[in-house]
Order: structure tokens, then C-alpha cells, then sequence
């Protein structure tokens, strides 16, 4: 799971909001191997690049990379 961090130009108040996205497996991983896990972690923060920018948010991601 990935929280970001959003704040809404359109959203009422100054409460700031949080985007949370996750991703699981549909089947086993390999644990054997890192590959598995960086490349749920490449979708979850790929997800999260995306939730962000269609929110339209003014906070920074602070995502790494891309």
C-alpha cells in the first residue's frame, strides 16, 4: 500500500487528504526472487502517480521516479 499525500484545489476547508493505493496478487509470487515484489511496487506507485494527477491534487507526490 502507498499513501499520498492530496489536497484538492476544489476540496472544502483545509483538512489535507491522503490517497491510499493498493495492489495484490491474484496468484502466488515467487519470493525467491526481488523481482516479484519491485514490480508490484512499480504498479502500486504507477497506480499512485495516476490517482494523483486525475485528483488534481496541489500537494506534491513525493513519489520516487517517473
Amino acid at each position: 500500500m502507498i499513501g499520498v499525500p492530496c489536497w484538492p484545489a476544489e476540496a472544502p476547508g483545509e483538512a489535507v487528504r491522503d490517497l491510499a493505493v493498493s495492489v495484490q496478487a491474484s496468484e502466488p509470487l515467487d519470493t525467491g526472487s526481488g523481482n516479484a515484489r519491485k514490480v508490484l511496487l512499480t504498479l502500486a506507485t504507477d497506480f499512485a502517480r495516476q490517482a494523483h494527477k486525475d485528483a488534481r491534487c496541489d500537494l506534491p507526490a513525493r513519489l520516487p521516479g517517473g
